[in-house]
């Protein structure tokens, strides 16, 4: 009897542990992070600490990141010139569960700029553009015209949309373009550029007919960055989304 007692309470232990053992362990939640880069003129290659801690060691113009334990504690997210302590840019957030905080980093030494984008409403029916002229010294102005035309094939027929007046060469346009995405049938429009003295009004001459080059041809709507620039006076334009 004093045996049978003895197993029925080491059973009952058992229970008990095994209970104990078996319950819901606590649980754990994660945030991520993410980052991409501006590719702009003068960007220079850019690592990523959290808490001091290297991340990652070069962005790119994709978006890059990592996860970690969501905390009530505030930590130290910052952006450095790749290889040094060089701060570019840097803030303070804390990681939330189940969350996704995304930063954009803008940093351009030709541009002077340094910085995060800040968030942007993006419309679905235009296009929106930050203009840098960067010609080279086939091109004898300081100050150029900027005619924009939409362009129709077959037939290169162009239609004059906007004059932009007094681009300075090497800087930075101070006034936003906008231009609708599509027509009133829904096709895409297609933008060109052409080259006007400001002195005369007259087209400035290209290296090759038609004196028109590709302002804008990509296959979204949003905001973007256009750099235009020549290699030996033919001209291409670069357009960064931001």
């Amino acid at each position: 009897m004093r045996i049978q007692q003895l197993v029925i309470a080491a059973l009952l232990v058992f229970s008990f542990v095994a209970c104990r053992k078996g319950a819901s362990p606590e649980e754990v939640y994660y945030g991520q992070v993410s980052y991409r880069s501006m590719a702009l003129p003068g960007t220079p290659a850019i690592s990523v600490k959290w808490n001091g801690q290297l991340m990652d060691s070069a962005l790119t113009d994709s978006y890059k990141g990592f996860m970690k334990e969501a905390s009530n504690t505030p930590g130290k997210l910052g952006f450095y010139k790749a290889g040094t302590d060089s701060l570019i840019v840097d803030t303070t957030i804390t990681i939330l569960p189940n969350t996704k905080q995304e930063f954009r980093i803008m940093a351009s030494s030709t541009l002077g700029m340094s910085g995060f984008m800040p968030a942007t409403t993006v419309s679905p029916d235009s296009l929106t553009f930050q203009i840098y002229l960067n010609l080279s010294t086939y091109y004898k102005y300081d100050v150029i015209d900027l005619q924009i035309a939409s362009l129709k094939v077959p037939g290169n027929i162009t239609t004059d949309f906007v004059l932009l007046k007094g681009l300075s060469n090497k800087k930075l346009y101070p006034i936003t373009l906008t231009l609708p995405f599509k027509d009133a049938t829904g096709k895409q429009y297609q933008w060109v550029g052409i080259l006007k003295d400001p002195a005369t009004g007259q087209v400035i001459p290209l290296p090759r007919t038609p004196y028109m080059f590709i302002f804008a041809n990509v296959i979204y709507a949003g905001i973007y960055f256009a750099t235009i620039a020549d290699t030996n006076g033919t001209i291409k334009t670069t357009q960064t989304m931001l």
